[in-house]
């Protein structure tokens, strides 16, 4: 399976991703009550025009990074938790929000 490219805004209904997520344009929310899983390896890039909102649900086994350009919003306690190697990568001139929300790294 390829990576999943979002160019318009889209929400996550649950379950396992197990490619790169490259969200181009538009708005990938995941919501309350939903969790991703990303597999070992992959990586969530928002490019310039993108942006990731965690609205309530989780991103599981992340690695993330935001370009310029990009937005990342966590709110509605929403979280991202880290896996054993990854990252929340924000470039300069990304936005980055995290408004009653949560990035964890792994233990």
């Amino acid at each position: 399976m390829a990576a999943r490219t979002s160019r318009a805004s889209s929400e996550w209904g649950g379950g396992a991703f197990t490619n790169d997520i490259i969200v181009r344009s538009g708005t990938f929310k995941i919501p309350s009550g939903k969790t991703l899983q990303m597999r070992d390896g992959c990586r969530i890039y928002v490019l310039e025009g993108g942006t990731l909102e965690v609205d309530g649900g989780a991103i599981q086994n992340a690695d993330v990074l935001v370009k310029s350009g990009g937005t990342l919003n966590i709110k509605n306690n929403g979280g991202i938790h880290l896996n054993r190697y990854g990252k929340l990568d924000a470039e300069k001139g990304a936005t980055v929000n995290a408004l009653y929300g949560e990035v964890q790294t792994a233990r």
